[in-house]
């Protein structure tokens, strides 16, 4: 929170003062001369500037402002709120990062007094929970919806990092996204560290996923669940996952009695939620995000604009 005037420090007009010179178009020599001051002296206090919430810089990227791009996917998909990103690099880092800090803008708008929010760990969400700020909201509960792909502690992390930033009660799932048989899903579902958790998740109003590519997600999948043939099966159907649930390009789950054996918020309590965040982007799940879309298992998306004309052009074919 930014300090009231009585609160500034005598650094902190001085950071203010070498700001508005700075920006205004003066070169760091020119403040120094003008403020009487050492040329290093103002890196240091621009950057304090900065540091303090003083200086905000906006890059404004015509990618990320498509309104053409961002009506159609709205239109199409019957989407409340869209938002396009453009990381700065091609890697799956940037990626991650540009999507992490878009969402964390549209979570910060969703959120309310009292609410639940619902969360599937993934390597998406921990970026989301890097740039999480502290909200103002009351009374709020970060939930697990489902068992993640990340080892069972990242999983857990990646969610009480959330709920910490949000500064909510933290409720996590002690179990793995998958069970080697029905019998044993439905014995854990019943457990009591378990069964609220569960029923928690699905009375959440807010979800916010990501979706998986089958094929990044292998080396994850537990051989006591699935079988040479269920792995050459999804191989053929599966175009990604939605919080564990392997699902076609027609948005239905590819093998049911895998599904039988997942951990989590089904499909269908999912695309009943009042607010579905989708954050997601990359090349290798374009498919995934175009079916989770089509089936309406999100009103919300974070997407990286390359990503949503592959998803547009989907549509059209």
């Amino acid at each position: 929170m930014a300090p009231t005037p009585d609160e500034l420090t005598e650094r902190d007009i001085l950071a203010l003062d070498a700001a508005k010179l700075y920006y205004s178009g003066k070169t760091q020599a020119d403040v120094a001369r003008d403020l009487h001051i050492s040329r290093p002296t103002v890196s240091k206090l621009l950057a304090y500037a900065q540091r303090q919430g003083f200086v905000r810089i906006s890059v404004i990227d015509p990618r990320d402002q498509s309104k053409d791009v961002i009506a159609k996917l709205k239109q199409r998909y019957d989407l409340i709120d869209v938002v396009l990103v453009s990381p700065p690099l091609p890697t799956q880092e940037s990626l991650w990062n540009s999507l992490g800090s878009a969402a964390a803008h549209m979570i910060s708008d969703m959120v309310r007094d009292g609410d639940t929010i619902g969360i599937h760990p993934s390597r998406t969400m921990c970026a989301v929970a890097e740039h999480l700020q502290s909200s103002h909201h009351h009374n709020l509960h970060v939930v697990q919806l489902a068992g993640g792909l990340l080892p069972d502690q990242d999983n857990q992390r990646v969610v009480a990092k959330i709920a910490s930033a949000l500064g909510a009660r933290c409720h996590t799932l002690p179990i793995p996204a998958f069970v080697h048989s029905v019998a044993t899903r439905n014995r854990l579902a019943r457990e009591d560290h378990v069964r609220p958790i569960l029923a928690m998740g699905a009375r959440a109003r807010i979800a916010i996923f990501t979706v998986g590519s089958f094929e990044a997600n292998l080396p994850s999948l537990p051989a006591a669940t699935f079988s040479p043939s269920d792995i050459s099966i999804l191989r053929k159907r599966a175009v990604g996952d939605i919080c564990g649930r392997f699902i076609d390009s027609h948005g239905r789950v590819c093998i049911p009695d895998i599904n039988n054996k997942t951990f989590g918020i089904s499909l269908p309590d999912l695309r009943r939620k009042e607010q579905k965040l989708l954050v997601a982007g990359g090349e290798d799940k374009t498919h995934a995000i175009f079916a989770c879309l089509e089936n309406g298992y999100a009103n919300r998306a974070v997407i990286d604009y390359t990503t949503a004309n592959a998803v547009l052009r989907l549509h059209r074919d």
